[in-house]
Order: C-alpha cells, then sequence, then structure tokens
C-alpha cells in the first residue's frame, strides 16, 4: 500500500460507518443512499459540491460514467440515484472499495454502482468504455497527475465530458499543512492553475470551463460559523471515522488556505472531440 492509501485506509470502516448513521439504530430500516449523504461526501462543500458538479457533467439514464477516485462511493451513488446512470468507480485505497461496495448494497444499488481498487494512471477498462467522468478533488494525491488525465481521455468516448475538481496553487504562497488530503507534503502534489488546465488540453481535450470556486467554500465555512452551526455528533463521528480524529483541524487549515490565497479549489469541465 502507498503513502496516499495509507493515508486514507483503515480497518473496520464499515461498521464504524453504519454505526454512525442515525437510520441504522432503528428497529425495521432500509438503507438508502439518501440517509449515508452527510456522510459519504469526502470533498469541499461535500453534497452541495457534488450536486453542482453532477450538473455539470448531466449524465443521461442510459449513461455509463467513471468516477475516479471514489472514494467510499458517495458521489457514485448520488450520480445513480439521482440520474439513474450506471457508475464505475476506482479507489486506490483497498478499504475505500470494500466499504463503498458494501454500502451500495445496502443501498440496493449493486447492479447500478460498481468499485475497483485501482490505479488511475492505468485504468482497467477498454478505450472509449464511458459517456462522462468525474474527479472529485483526488489530483492532489496524484503524482502523476497528467497520467490520469491521458487515461482519461484514452477511456471517454468522443463527445464524452469530464468534471475535475481539484486544489491548485494560485501563486501566493506556500499553504499550511496538515490538510484534509494530506498532513503534511510527502503525499500532496499541488499544481498551479494554468498548469492544471495545460494538461487537460496536452491530452486531447477541449476545455469548455475553468471555475475558481474558492470562495464559495469560504462563504460557506464562513455562513456555518455566523449562524452558531456546528456538526451534529454523528456528523463530526462520521468525519473523524474516514477521515480520522484531526479532521477539524485539517479541515480549518484548507479554509485558511483559500481565504489568504495560498490554495485555490478549482473546476475544470472539458470534452474529448
Amino acid at each position: 500500500m502507498n503513502d496516499v492509501a495509507r493515508h486514507y485506509g483503515s480497518q473496520g470502516l464499515i461498521d464504524r460507518i453504519l454505526a454512525a448513521v442515525p437510520a441504522t439504530r432503528q428497529a425495521s430500516f432500509q438503507l438508502s443512499a439518501h440517509d449515508l449523504y452527510a456522510f459519504d461526501q469526502l470533498h469541499g462543500r461535500e453534497l452541495l459540491a457534488t450536486k453542482d458538479h453532477a450538473e455539470r457533467l448531466a449524465p443521461r439514464q442510459d449513461q455509463s460514467i467513471l468516477d475516479i477516485g471514489s472514494g467510499i462511493g458517495g458521489p457514485a451513488r448520488y450520480l445513480a440515484t439521482t440520474y439513474g446512470c450506471h457508475v464505475e468507480g476506482i479507489d486506490l485505497t483497498p478499504e475505500f472499495v470494500e466499504a463503498a461496495t458494501d454500502l451500495s448494497a445496502l443501498c440496493r444499488l449493486a447492479d447500478d454502482v460498481h468499485f475497483a481498487q485501482a490505479d488511475a494512471t492505468s485504468l482497467p477498462f477498454e478505450g472509449e468504455s464511458f459517456d462522462g467522468a468525474v474527479c472529485f478533488y483526488v489530483g492532489m494525491n496524484l503524482p502523476r497527475k497528467a497520467a490520469v488525465v491521458a487515461e482519461a481521455f484514452r477511456v471517454l468516448r468522443r463527445g464524452g465530458r469530464i468534471v475535475w475538481t481539484e486544489a491548485v496553487l494560485p501563486g501566493h504562497g506556500e499553504p499550511v499543512y496538515p490538510l484534509p488530503w494530506a498532513r503534511d507534503r510527502t503525499t500532496s502534489f499541488l499544481v498551479g492553475q494554468s498548469v492544471l488546465e495545460a494538461m487537460f488540453r496536452e491530452a486531447g481535450f477541449a476545455v469548455e470551463s475553468v471555475v475558481d470556486e474558492s470562495q464559495a467554500h469560504v462563504d460557506l465555512a464562513r455562513q456555518r460559523a455566523a449562524s452558531g452551526a456546528t456538526p451534529t455528533r454523528e456528523q463530526q463521528e462520521a468525519n473523524e471515522i474516514v477521515l480520522g480524529p484531526d479532521h477539524v483541524d485539517r479541515r480549518r487549515n484548507y479554509i485558511q488556505n483559500l481565504s489568504e490565497g495560498s490554495l485555490a479549489s478549482q473546476v475544470i469541465v472539458a470534452c474529448k472531440p
């Protein structure tokens, strides 16, 4: 297991997740993807971001979508239940793949979403296998980012669109660690805003839009702080289960870096011509 997988992985993950979901405490329950949304969207702005980025992709019911760095399967389950599409997720962390598979089966989505442990620089799929792809806040952990972008291009069909979100360096100083994706620089592979966009063009993509959503992250954090809203016990417990007991501090550093301009949150939407 490499350093990135070690950063995220832990044993017994699914049992601890289910213990944190309120619905499981009922005498009789049927878990749904919706029950997990507060716990399984492991990227900035959580479900709000998933909704925004899914709308940019706008898959159809008959389409097949690739989720690169699928985590515990939250965005994949959202796409499948909201749009009716089929989703294949790949992730480097075996504990995440196991949890994503088991949670999806419990939600009766085993026919709609599949997960596999795989290296994104060598995807286990034939060329032109997918109608669309997403990669949500995974790029910061990718030392060979350009190779992953090239693989995404290879497996997409012509006309297929990818929505890629990533924290990037806007050129205003070095970020403060630890951060949600890395406790130090050894597992953090940040690039400049223009560098990331260039990777897509060099791979053959037509870049449709590049959006800086940094302020949306900062505004949401400020709104929550101003309202006095704090995570529920269940939400806090789930964050610690999946991302570690220091998640709150790492998240705080992330918002501080965005506010100070040492990080930016970028969304790239690109199409295979």
